[in-house]
């Protein structure tokens, strides 16, 4: 099961990487907390 999900949950991790990035840039720190 995990093979299989490992493609989905490398871009679903890149994804909200950057949206944590964005939203800690743009002063958001409550959405980057619960993005962790």
């Amino acid at each position: 099961v995990d093979i299989a999900y490992a493609p989905f949950i490398e871009r679903f991790h890149l994804v909200f990487s950057n949206i944590k990035n964005y939203d800690i840039t743009e002063g958001r720190p409550k959405l980057a907390l619960w993005i962790e």
